[in-house]
């Protein structure tokens, strides 16, 4: 007999695996500069110019591998992202902070940004603030198979 599965027990258990994602990253980052964007402070056309050129390439790879699940079921939804980029544009950290309320939906956002880096390394006149650059965007799985963010 397999184990019985539901939306709301596999967003639990997503929720749970964030959690602990979440305090091993902020144990690891001590001692680390970890700077969200919104919140930067100088350096505004470059980090601007940086961040729209990572959500065009997020969005051309989200809308290439849109999750296939979502698309046979025509699900949509919304959720908020936090991506944590190193200096060389390696991935640091992709965590969830709003969920869709649907493990498929979430679950294709992880995997978006996973196959979305390496991004550009970090623009250098940004490295004497930062060693940790956070990305957030709210995103959109629509109906239309479609992809976009915020």
């Amino acid at each position: 007999r397999r184990p019985d599965f539901s939306a709301g027990l596999l967003s639990q258990q997503i929720s749970e695996v964030s959690e602990s994602l979440v305090k091993k990253r902020n144990a690891e980052s001590q001692g680390k500069r970890i700077v969200y964007a919104s919140e930067a402070k100088g350096h505004t056309a470059t980090l601007t110019a940086y961040e729209e050129a990572w959500q065009t390439k997020v969005e051309h790879i989200g809308n290439l591998n849109y999750p296939e699940a979502a698309r046979d079921q025509g699900l949509s939804g919304s959720l908020t992202v936090a991506v944590a980029i190193r200096p060389d544009g390696s991935l640091y950290s992709v965590q969830i902070l709003k969920s869709s309320g649907n493990p498929i939906i979430d679950e294709g956002a992880i995997k978006i940004v996973r196959l979305s880096a390496p991004f550009a390394p970090l623009p250098q006149d940004l490295l004497s603030d930062m060693d940790i650059l956070v990305i957030t965007r709210s995103w959109r799985f629509d109906d239309q198979a479609h992809f976009s963010s915020k």
